[in-house]
């Protein structure tokens, strides 16, 4: 469960929209992309705020924030805050937990990535991965 975790965490998904079409009052999505992989898609959106989430099978598997325009060609660095708890111990509780501190260089370059955007609205990430934008 842990690897399927971790592949999850591994997509980022991005989708264009300027307003907030959703009912809870939550900042508005400024990109959204989903990651190119055959296995079960993820999704990253980022949002107005500067913060964004990891999503994918209705669950949220990181959230944080980032730095740049999501929604134009060009670099943005996205920290990991946040993680599903399950992303550690391999269990089925995606209850949201703080990133422990004491994470080795290798996972902590895992979690915080450097998307670069192109303006044919693909991205890769420092992890080699292929997003789409939404």
């Amino acid at each position: 469960m842990a690897v399927a975790v971790a592949i999850a965490v591994a997509g980022f998904g991005f989708a264009s929209c300027s307003d907030d079409d959703d009912e809870d009052n939550g900042p508005a999505v400024v990109a959204s992309f989903t990651e190119q992989t055959e296995e079960d898609p993820v999704t990253i959106t980022f949002y107005a705020d500067s913060t964004f989430a990891f999503a994918g099978d209705g669950r949220t598997y990181a959230t944080g924030t980032y730095t740049g325009k999501p929604a134009e060609a060009g670099e943005v660095v996205a920290t990991t805050k946040k993680i599903a708890k399950s992303f550690f111990d391999g269990g089925s509780d995606f209850t949201m937990i703080d990133v422990p501190s004491e994470l080795d260089d290798e996972m902590k370059a895992y979690l915080n990535r450097t998307f670069t955007i192109k303006a044919d609205g693909t991205a890769t990430d420092t992890t080699d991965t292929t997003w789409k934008k939404n």
